[in-house]
């Protein structure tokens, strides 16, 4: 099989210098091919590609898993070793459909993807299929692949999205009604519940009716109403997903965690799912995006704020819980004890994020291990890590949270050597000096910003 006026094409597409010689492809009935698929909302399109990268196959496809499939077949006999597509809203149906059909899919992560696929002269429907194609075949460790969720935790997440979504609808709509009173002289209080924000709204009209004879109550019921319509639709979605939390064994442990509610709770799992691809609790950071950057040139090393990679919804879920967990009325816990320790050094807002982190790294490792949160184990483990002697991560007074509850922590001693004698006191009393030295160790072991 001659690929003829293929490799010329592809030649000048990529910027290459032309050949003399066409370039036989292999023939697709005995070969391994690979498979990239540019998707859309009506049409996608396909490329697929053997083992030294040569096209056999160049189509538009409706973006449907059986019309995909289908287009497969025309190649009998050979086998399509993987389909690779970008992680995008219209992928993620296909995916699933030909994975039910028994084909190896991967979902590339679209930012480090779209890299690669600007090396193409052309922005085309074909050049990005034919791309994908390729990093479906190189495999470079610089593209990773992404996880694709079941439909079911698909289905949540998307229920939280249109909380977060009409959440800030609704505040959006009463800062308007609250902007409005004032230009008129009224001033709205802080309203809990739906009737609340009636009655204080109605209040507030009637007093300029008689005060200045201003009548703002036709301008201002379709705001009213809007968002005590939105307050009930995302009352209802509370509700639901505090049941499907109470359902959920694992979730339902997340509960007893301080500040760590039925919202961030299933916000957590839902953005995990398989608790076992993380081989060590502390990448749960990193792929939260929780983790700083590092800027390094020379001799230069400069740690930069977070990343924020991952999951945007489920990171300001996690520093929400942080923040509630500084507030007076939660009560005492490990967390909140080091986090009042490391805000006095570094102020809240860094202080929040790193608690957010080890929370992330606590609730995996409560997840992996079966086990219930315990907070005397858990402060014993903050106070073994605040006295350890001087190593790696001395800094870190939560060092070994993520084995408070991991399975390799079972039986062991929560009493570490050392922790009693003359020089206990002087190693507490050195906590703050520790806590100095972090601008001084790895990126890894320092606090987050």
């Amino acid at each position: 099989m001659v690929c003829v006026g293929k490799t010329e094409r592809y030649n000048k597409e990529r910027g290459c210098a032309p050949t003399s010689d066409p370039v036989e492809a292999s023939d697709p009935a005995r070969s391994t091919l690979w498979a990239g698929l540019d998707t859309g909302a009506d049409i996608s399109y396909l490329s697929v590609i053997d083992q030294d990268l040569r096209p056999c196959l160049e189509i538009p496809v409706p973006s449907d898993p059986a019309a995909i499939s289908a287009a497969f077949q025309t190649l009998s006999g050979s086998i399509i070793e993987e389909v690779a597509m970008e992680a995008t809203s219209t992928s993620l149906h296909i995916a699933h459909g030909l994975r039910d059909r028994g084909f190896k899919v991967s979902l590339l992560h679209a930012s480090q993807a779209s890299r690669y696929l600007k090396l193409w002269r052309n922005k085309t429907d074909k050049n990005d299929a034919r791309g994908l194609a390729e990093l479906a075949r190189l495999r470079p460790p610089t593209v990773k692949r992404v996880f694709l969720k079941s439909p079911q935790i698909q289905r949540i997440r998307a229920k939280l999205l249109f909380r977060d979504r009409l959440t800030g609808q609704r505040v959006a709509c009463e800062a308007m009604i609250r902007a409005f009173l004032r230009v008129n002289g009224g001033c709205l209080k802080r309203s809990q519940s739906s009737k609340a924000l009636v009655r204080h709204v109605t209040e507030q009209a009637a007093r300029l009716r008689q005060a200045k004879g201003i009548d703002i109550a036709d301008d201002i019921k379709p705001l009213v109403d809007l968002s005590v319509s939105i307050r009930l639709v995302v009352s209802r979605i509370d509700d639901e997903l505090a049941a499907w939390v109470q359902a959920n064994p694992v979730c339902a442990r997340f509960l007893d965690i301080p500040g760590v509610g039925a919202v961030t709770a299933i916000s957590f799992y839902t953005a995990v799912e398989d608790p076992w691809r993380f081989k060590k609790e502390n990448d749960i950071g990193a792929y939260l995006g929780l983790t700083p950057k590092v800027l390094q040139s020379g001799v230069s090393v400069r740690h930069g704020r977070i990343n924020k990679m991952g999951s945007t919804l489920t990171r300001k879920h996690l520093v929400g819980s942080a923040t509630v967990m500084f507030s007076s009325r939660t009560r005492d816990c490990p967390l909140k004890e080091w986090g009042l320790i490391l805000a006095e050094r570094a102020g809240r807002p860094k202080a929040r994020i790193a608690i957010a982190r080890r929370l992330a790294v606590m609730m995996l490792a409560i997840w992996k291990s079966g086990r219930a949160y315990d907070p005397d184990l858990a402060r014993a483990r903050v106070r073994a890590s605040s006295v350890a002697p001087m190593a790696g991560n001395e800094c870190d007074p939560v060092v070994g949270l993520e084995a408070l509850t991991s399975p390799s922590a079972l039986g062991r001693s929560i009493e570490p050597a050392g922790s009693t004698g003359p020089d206990f006191e002087n190693r507490v009393e050195a906590r703050p000096r520790l806590l100095q030295r972090s601008r001084t160790l790895p990126h890894k072991d320092r606090i987050a910003d």
